[in-house]
């Protein structure tokens, strides 16, 4: 829609897609949105995209502090016919978390809130609780970011999780 839109990529919300059921009738969509808006002072915005993964990075300044908010980042294998296990999923999501931060002069323990989206969260939340107490175990986090787990299906429909950070 963006695109076909004339939206400039400079000017692309971040954007998480999910199904998540039960949308209330009529309607066939529902949408959430946040806004980010200065009281005083100071305020740029900066939109990237990772070509490798889809993820859309936005960097803010406001009033001098930097924000940093990722979405859509998934850990789907490069070959779509072995889009890989849960587990591989959700390793690799975690390790482009790591590389996106990095890329902006952060860590993990810079993260204050994550989303994670798992597409069957019964049977698959121990499995993201290891990749996570992994990847924290390995980066030294010892202050946990607030997160939220949420059950949802993901596009494309290979992904098992997703996650935004902030």
């Amino acid at each position: 829609y963006f695109e076909q839109a004339g939206v400039p990529a400079a000017g692309m919300p971040a954007l998480t897609c999910l199904g998540q059921p039960p949308c209330g009738r009529p309607r066939g969509l529902e949408l959430q949105a946040y806004a980010v808006v200065p009281g005083t002072g100071s305020f740029s915005i900066e939109t990237a995209g990772d070509g490798n993964t889809g993820v859309t990075e936005k960097l803010y300044e406001i009033g001098g502090r930097r924000h940093l908010y990722l979405s859509g980042i998934q850990g789907l294998a490069a070959d779509p016919l072995r889009p890989g296990t849960f587990r591989e999923q959700s390793a690799r999501m975690f390790a482009d978390c790591d590389r996106l931060l990095k890329k902006h002069g952060a860590g993990f323990a810079d993260v204050l809130r994550t989303w994670c989206y798992l597409g069957d969260i019964d049977r698959d939340y121990a499995s993201f609780n290891a990749s996570r107490s992994d990847c924290f175990r390995t980066h030294g986090v010892s202050r946990y970011p607030a997160s939220t787990g949420i059950e949802a299906r993901l596009r494309p429909e290979r992904a098992l999780c997703a996650m935004d950070l902030y």
